[in-house]
C-alpha cells in the first residue's frame, strides 16, 4: 500500500480528531480522501503563466508602496496583527 508523508503537526491534529471519534487516523481520513477523488482539481486559467522572480518582486514592492500610501487612514498607534497564527490558521486553530 502506498505511504503518505504529512507534517507531524498535521498528524497530531488528525490523531486528536480521530480519537474524539473513537477511530484510527486511517479510518478518520479515508472518507475525506475518498471524497477528494470525485472533487475536480482546481484549474488554472487558460494561458496562465507564473510570474518570474523579478516580476513577483516588482508586484510585491508595488503592493508595499500602496500599503504605505494608505498609512494615514488608520488611527494613531494602529498595529496590524500579521502573526503567523493569524495569517495561516483559522480562529479555532489560532486558539490552540
Amino acid at each position: 500500500m502506498p505511504m503518505l508523508n504529512i507534517p507531524d503537526d498535521l498528524y497530531t491534529v488528525l490523531a486528536a480528531q480521530a480519537e474524539q471519534c473513537h477511530v484510527t487516523v486511517e479510518e478518520y481520513v479515508l472518507p475525506i480522501l475518498d471524497r477528494a477523488k470525485t472533487t475536480p482539481a482546481p484549474q488554472l486559467p487558460a494561458g496562465f503563466v507564473p510570474l518570474s522572480n523579478e516580476e513577483w518582486l516588482a508586484e510585491m514592492e508595488a503592493w508595499k508602496r500602496d500599503a504605505h500610501s494608505r498609512a494615514d487612514r488608520y488611527p494613531p498607534g494602529f498595529v496590524l496583527d500579521d502573526s503567523r497564527e493569524t495569517m495561516y490558521f483559522g480562529p479555532r486553530e489560532a486558539e490552540q
